[in-house]
């Protein structure tokens, strides 16, 4: 097979929220990453006194964390100050991201999905960085266009 000439950069992603089904806010200009997300099926297994190989069964998904990195803004449209609202009102999110931009393939969160936790900023004097946050999604699974 001969190498692919698709690889993608995360650079142009687009990531958005949707709080309380008000309308998805890109985020993207605040959001640094995504913490990779496993997507599963629950499965079992168990063998039988017939046959060499176990029998498999496989379920429904099961509840899926995402974590977003985000820069620590005061901004009431951007991810940090988005996620702590939602947090604070326990509102519903929906979380959408296009890893190759918006022109390319996207994954959400479905209906029922909240922030369950949101991290603080810290404080150094000495550093020059930006301050970083990040805020977790709990899903009751994970959805996509791929086919």
């Amino acid at each position: 097979m001969a190498q692919t000439t698709g690889a993608i950069t995360g650079a142009t992603a687009k990531i958005e929220i949707n709080v309380n089904s008000t309308g998805y806010v890109d985020i993207s200009g605040s959001s640094q990453s995504i913490d990779a997300v496993e997507m599963t099926r629950l499965n079992g297994s168990a063998h039988t006194m017939e046959g060499d190989y176990a029998v498999l069964t496989f379920g429904k998904q099961p509840p899926t964390e995402i974590t977003v990195n985000v820069l620590y803004t005061e901004v009431s449209t951007e991810g940090f100050m988005k996620a702590v609202s939602a947090l604070k009102n326990n509102q519903s999110v929906v979380l959408r991201w296009y890893p190759a931009g918006s022109l390319g393939k996207y994954f959400l969160t479905p209906a029922g999905a909240k922030i369950s936790s949101v991290s603080l900023p810290g404080n150094d004097a000495s550093s020059g960085e930006p301050l970083m946050v990040s805020f977790t999604v709990m899903s009751p699974g994970i959805e996509t266009d791929i086919a």
